[in-house]
Protein backbone atom coordinates (compact mmCIF):
# COMPACT_ATOMS: atom_id res chain seq x y z
CA UNK A 1 0.00 0.00 0.00
CA UNK A 2 2.88 2.57 0.87
CA UNK A 3 4.41 1.55 -2.21
CA UNK A 4 0.87 2.22 -4.10
CA UNK A 5 0.91 5.87 -2.52
CA UNK A 6 4.66 6.61 -3.54
CA UNK A 7 4.08 5.71 -6.82
CA UNK A 8 0.88 7.73 -7.17
CA UNK A 9 2.56 10.70 -5.79
CA UNK A 10 5.32 10.46 -7.94
CA UNK A 11 2.90 10.26 -11.00
CA UNK A 12 0.75 13.12 -10.26
CA UNK A 13 4.01 14.71 -9.53
CA UNK A 14 5.29 14.10 -13.11
CA UNK A 15 2.05 14.90 -14.54
CA UNK A 16 1.67 18.32 -13.07
CA UNK A 17 5.39 18.80 -14.05
CA UNK A 18 4.35 18.17 -17.34
CA UNK A 19 1.33 20.25 -17.34
CA UNK A 20 3.26 22.71 -16.39
CA UNK A 21 5.62 22.49 -19.24
CA UNK A 22 3.31 22.25 -21.34
CA UNK A 23 1.64 25.79 -20.15
CA UNK A 24 5.09 27.05 -20.32
CA UNK A 25 5.51 26.36 -24.05
CA UNK A 26 1.76 26.82 -24.85
CA UNK A 27 2.40 30.52 -23.01
CA UNK A 28 5.88 30.68 -25.14
CA UNK A 29 4.37 30.08 -28.46
CA UNK A 30 1.13 32.38 -27.73
CA UNK A 31 3.72 35.17 -27.06
CA UNK A 32 5.97 34.86 -30.12
CA UNK A 33 2.61 34.66 -32.07
CA UNK A 34 1.47 37.62 -30.75
CA UNK A 35 4.70 39.32 -31.36
CA UNK A 36 4.82 38.01 -34.86
CA UNK A 37 0.83 39.56 -35.37
CA UNK A 38 2.96 43.45 -33.96
CA UNK A 39 5.74 42.84 -36.38
CA UNK A 40 2.75 42.34 -39.75
CA UNK A 41 0.82 44.91 -38.49
CA UNK A 42 3.87 47.44 -38.19
CA UNK A 43 5.42 46.21 -41.51
CA UNK A 44 1.97 46.92 -42.96
CA UNK A 45 1.81 50.37 -41.60
CA UNK A 46 5.14 51.52 -41.58
CA UNK A 47 4.70 52.72 -45.56
CA UNK A 48 1.61 54.41 -44.90
CA UNK A 49 2.74 56.57 -42.41
CA UNK A 50 5.76 57.16 -43.70
CA UNK A 51 3.87 58.16 -47.07
CA UNK A 52 1.95 60.46 -44.50
CA UNK A 53 4.37 62.36 -42.77
CA UNK A 54 6.53 63.02 -46.52
CA UNK A 55 3.50 63.44 -48.02
CA UNK A 56 2.47 66.25 -45.35
CA UNK A 57 5.92 67.40 -45.23
CA UNK A 58 5.91 68.25 -48.87
CA UNK A 59 2.24 69.87 -48.70
CA UNK A 60 3.80 72.24 -46.10
CA UNK A 61 7.01 73.01 -48.23
CA UNK A 62 4.19 73.30 -51.25
CA UNK A 63 2.05 75.40 -49.36
CA UNK A 64 4.93 78.14 -48.18
CA UNK A 65 6.31 77.92 -52.45
CA UNK A 66 3.19 78.85 -52.90
CA UNK A 67 2.23 81.87 -50.43
CA UNK A 68 5.74 83.12 -51.54
CA UNK A 69 4.84 83.51 -55.14
CA UNK A 70 1.75 85.26 -54.41
CA UNK A 71 3.45 87.49 -52.23
CA UNK A 72 6.11 88.06 -54.84
CA UNK A 73 3.88 88.77 -57.84
CA UNK A 74 1.92 91.65 -55.80
CA UNK A 75 5.23 93.36 -54.03
CA UNK A 76 6.66 93.43 -57.70
CA UNK A 77 4.04 94.87 -59.15
CA UNK A 78 3.32 96.93 -56.36
CA UNK A 79 6.66 98.31 -56.25
CA UNK A 80 6.82 99.32 -60.35
CA UNK A 81 3.03 100.92 -59.59
CA UNK A 82 5.13 103.86 -57.15
CA UNK A 83 7.27 104.97 -59.86
CA UNK A 84 6.16 107.54 -63.09
CA UNK A 85 9.53 106.09 -65.18
CA UNK A 86 11.46 102.87 -65.24
CA UNK A 87 14.20 101.53 -66.88
CA UNK A 88 15.70 98.31 -67.61
CA UNK A 89 18.09 98.34 -64.92
CA UNK A 90 15.69 99.70 -62.47
CA UNK A 91 13.62 96.62 -63.18
CA UNK A 92 16.65 94.23 -62.40
CA UNK A 93 16.97 95.91 -59.25
CA UNK A 94 13.53 94.88 -58.63
CA UNK A 95 14.14 91.81 -59.55
CA UNK A 96 16.68 90.87 -57.74
CA UNK A 97 15.36 92.33 -54.61
CA UNK A 98 12.91 90.00 -55.12
CA UNK A 99 15.45 86.84 -54.85
CA UNK A 100 15.06 87.53 -51.23
CA UNK A 101 10.77 87.74 -50.75
CA UNK A 102 11.63 83.66 -52.65
CA UNK A 103 14.24 82.49 -49.80
CA UNK A 104 14.58 79.90 -49.17
CA UNK A 105 13.40 78.68 -52.50
CA UNK A 106 15.65 78.81 -55.56
CA UNK A 107 14.94 82.17 -57.53
CA UNK A 108 16.15 80.20 -60.70
CA UNK A 109 13.20 78.92 -60.78
CA UNK A 110 11.53 81.66 -60.26
CA UNK A 111 9.72 83.27 -63.95
CA UNK A 112 9.06 87.16 -63.67
CA UNK A 113 7.43 88.95 -65.73
CA UNK A 114 6.15 93.04 -65.15
CA UNK A 115 4.51 94.83 -67.40
CA UNK A 116 2.02 97.98 -68.22
CA UNK A 117 -1.16 98.36 -70.01
CA UNK A 118 -2.74 101.11 -71.45
CA UNK A 119 -6.88 101.29 -71.78
CA UNK A 120 -7.65 103.65 -75.02
CA UNK A 121 -10.59 105.80 -74.96
CA UNK A 122 -12.74 102.89 -76.73
CA UNK A 123 -11.69 100.48 -73.58
CA UNK A 124 -9.27 98.50 -75.80
CA UNK A 125 -6.24 97.17 -73.51
CA UNK A 126 -2.68 97.72 -75.33
CA UNK A 127 0.93 96.46 -74.27
CA UNK A 128 2.73 99.61 -73.63
CA UNK A 129 5.59 97.71 -72.55
CA UNK A 130 7.13 94.16 -71.13
CA UNK A 131 10.14 93.43 -68.80
CA UNK A 132 10.87 89.65 -67.77
CA UNK A 133 13.57 87.01 -66.24
CA UNK A 134 14.13 83.68 -66.78
CA UNK A 135 11.43 83.63 -69.80
CA UNK A 136 8.30 85.57 -69.91
CA UNK A 137 4.76 84.85 -68.59
CA UNK A 138 2.03 85.14 -70.95
CA UNK A 139 -0.57 87.93 -69.28
CA UNK A 140 -3.83 87.47 -70.56
CA UNK A 141 -5.97 90.85 -70.09
CA UNK A 142 -8.99 88.99 -70.00
CA UNK A 143 -8.41 87.98 -66.33
CA UNK A 144 -7.92 91.81 -65.27
CA UNK A 145 -10.54 93.02 -62.72
CA UNK A 146 -13.29 94.97 -64.53
CA UNK A 147 -12.20 97.88 -62.26
CA UNK A 148 -9.21 98.27 -63.94
CA UNK A 149 -10.56 98.35 -67.69
CA UNK A 150 -11.86 101.97 -67.54
CA UNK A 151 -11.82 103.95 -70.59
CA UNK A 152 -8.14 106.27 -70.51
CA UNK A 153 -6.70 104.71 -67.93
CA UNK A 154 -3.69 102.15 -67.37
CA UNK A 155 -2.07 99.08 -64.94
CA UNK A 156 0.28 97.15 -64.30
CA UNK A 157 0.75 93.63 -64.37
CA UNK A 158 3.07 91.31 -62.87
CA UNK A 159 3.32 87.58 -62.93
CA UNK A 160 5.48 85.12 -61.09
CA UNK A 161 5.98 81.36 -62.18
CA UNK A 162 7.61 79.00 -59.78
CA UNK A 163 8.11 75.30 -60.54
CA UNK A 164 8.31 73.53 -57.02
CA UNK A 165 9.84 69.90 -57.08
CA UNK A 166 9.42 68.23 -54.22
CA UNK A 167 12.96 67.20 -51.56
CA UNK A 168 11.87 64.19 -49.77
CA UNK A 169 9.54 62.63 -52.09
CA UNK A 170 10.70 63.23 -55.77
CA UNK A 171 9.45 59.48 -56.93
CA UNK A 172 5.92 60.33 -54.99
CA UNK A 173 5.33 63.60 -56.18
CA UNK A 174 5.67 65.51 -59.18
CA UNK A 175 6.86 68.79 -60.22
CA UNK A 176 4.38 71.66 -59.49
CA UNK A 177 3.81 74.52 -61.29
CA UNK A 178 2.64 77.72 -59.01
CA UNK A 179 1.70 81.05 -61.13
CA UNK A 180 0.40 84.25 -60.05
CA UNK A 181 -0.82 86.83 -61.63
CA UNK A 182 -1.50 90.34 -60.08
CA UNK A 183 -2.59 93.42 -61.54
CA UNK A 184 -2.97 97.02 -59.89
CA UNK A 185 -3.18 100.96 -60.79
CA UNK A 186 -0.25 102.75 -60.65
CA UNK A 187 0.02 105.04 -57.89
CA UNK A 188 0.07 107.83 -60.08
CA UNK A 189 -2.58 108.99 -62.59
CA UNK A 190 -0.46 108.71 -65.13
CA UNK A 191 0.58 105.64 -66.70
CA UNK A 192 4.25 103.78 -65.77
CA UNK A 193 6.66 104.27 -68.75
CA UNK A 194 9.21 102.49 -69.52
CA UNK A 195 12.73 104.09 -71.40
CA UNK A 196 14.43 101.31 -72.68
CA UNK A 197 11.93 98.29 -72.48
Amino acid sequence: MKKNNMLQRFFRKQLIREHQAARRIKRRFRDNSIAGVAAVEFAIILPLMLSMYLGSVEIGTALSAQRRVYHLASAVGDLVGREQTVNRAGLDRVFNLSASLMQPFSSAETTLTIASFVVDGNGRVRRDWIHSRNGTLRIDTDNVPAFLLQPNSSFIASGTRYIFRPSLAETIFPEYRIERFFFSRPRTENPVTCSNC
